[in-house]
């Protein structure tokens, strides 16, 4: 470990444990994950987030949620790292791919519309179940930054986002078309996909902006900044991988097994059921449901951080410390992109409003120049009075009392001259 100045030492917390929240001090795996991440000054919360991403994404398509409530549910899971430019959003998943070590995980092409995102898994196949063949049960899309996915869901015609929202749950994606070559059509939950998302405050509403199809509520949102983070190194170190247990899984894509269901606790049930009750009698707030379900899917990737689990479980030590991690990690990013959002929003419309008010202003200009003009060419010799001007000026002119301000400029101007009453050109005075 690299030797700190005396001023970052001062600068640093005395008890790492004591300020950081308590949720890291929870589990070993927890508390690994931290100290891995700052010893290469990541924010622990960021990688945490790739960390279950990518640890989900080794676990096959027919291991699900169970049918709680409506359908059986998939573990496909998307996360993203919330924080300024440079902050380490893609450095923080490289961290947990070291942690992770060598799995099954491999490096999948970016898809730019919704129909690509389905040629991920399957090629059409005109001699296999539903047109098409699988080359791969497993994707994991990594996008550095949120408007990389935003360009590629604005291309004319794209159906990316339609397909992320449609994927989450672990539905059918892919369309089917009358040109066989180019069907790609998708079950459900004969897939695995996970994503992981950077997003930076002042390009969030590219993703917030599809809040009223739930879109940002499906990702779990961590931060890239850890005010707590202590100065004992300045970075480089070592990363030891974390003790895994391995996850069985087919070889051939073509296999994808009989479908198992992940054992859910009583009191992730209890707490599904009563939010939905409220939901469907008029009373919840419908996005709880999404909260939730994200709820248990970090409970099923904590649990595969235990060394000796190879299937997913939410028990009751799962379900509650993923619980901690909505609360402690998820809900205060979440809550502050929305009012970073709304801040930028107040500051774009007050921008807007300064604009509007200086053309005003400067059209109000160019009207009293031109009024100012009309009335100058229209004085005589012997001058005018203000009736005489009142007679000499338009009536919509007059109604604006643009004459009034004419007359004021062509006095300040020095072009006119006002006695006894009357105004006369300054040159001919």
């Amino acid at each position: 470990m690299n030797d700190v100045p005396a001023a970052l030492l001062n600068a640093a917390p005395d008890d790492r444990d004591a300020e950081q929240p308590d949720v890291w001090a929870s589990t070993p795996e927890l508390q690994h994950i931290r100290d891995a991440a700052q010893s290469r000054l990541m924010a622990p919360a960021a990688v945490l987030g790739a960390v279950l991403a990518r640890r989900l994404a080794e676990v096959p398509p027919n291991i699900q949620l169970p049918p709680v409530i409506g359908d059986e549910q998939s573990l496909n899971f998307y996360t993203l790292a919330y924080g300024p430019p440079a902050s380490g959003r893609s450095a923080s998943d490289s961290v947990a791919a070291k942690l992770l070590g060598p799995s099954g995980v491999e490096w999948t092409p970016l898809p730019a519309s919704g129909e690509k995102l389905a040629g991920t898994f399957v090629t059409p196949d005109s001699n296999a179940p539903h047109g098409v063949r699988f080359v791969r049960r497993t994707a994991y899309l990594a996008w550095d930054e949120v408007l990389a996915l935003r360009a590629s869901a604005e291309r004319n015609g794209s159906t990316l986002l339609a397909s992320l929202l449609s994927a989450w749950p672990g539905k059918g994606i892919g369309t089917t078309t009358q040109t066989r070559d180019r069907n790609t059509p998708v079950p459900p939950h004969s897939y695995r996909l996970c994503a992981f998302l950077g997003v930076q405050p002042a390009n969030a509403d590219a993703l917030l902006a599809g809040a009223k199809d739930g879109l940002p509520q499906r990702f779990l949102w961590m931060a890239t900044e850890d005010p707590t983070m202590p100065a004992r190194t300045l970075g480089g170190g070592d990363i030891v991988p974390l003790r895994l247990a391995d996850i069985f899984r087919f070889d051939d894509p073509q296999e994808l097994g009989q479908v198992q269901h992940v054992e859910v606790c009583e009191a992730a049930r209890d707490s599904i059921v009563a939010a939905r009750l409220n939901v469907v009698r008029g009373h919840g707030e419908p996005a709880s449901g999404h909260r939730l379900l994200l709820q248990e899917k970090v409970a099923s990737g904590l649990s595969l951080l235990r060394p000796d689990c190879d299937m997913p479980i939410v028990d009751d030590a799962s379900w509650h410390l993923a619980g901690r991690v909505m609360s402690e990690l998820h809900d205060p990013t979440f809550t502050r992109a929305i009012k970073d959002r709304s801040r930028e929003e107040r500051q774009r419309v007050q921008h807007l409003g300064h604009l509007d008010e200086e053309r005003a202003a400067a059209a109000e200009t160019s009207a009293v120049k031109r009024v100012a003009e009309r009335l100058d060419a229209r004085m005589p010799p012997t001058g005018m009075t203000v009736t005489d001007i009142n007679r000499a000026v338009a009536g919509r002119d007059k109604a604006r009392n643009l004459h009034r301000d004419a007359r004021e400029w062509l006095v300040n101007t020095a072009r006119w001259v006002k006695e006894d009453g009357r105004y006369f050109r300054a040159s001919e005075q």
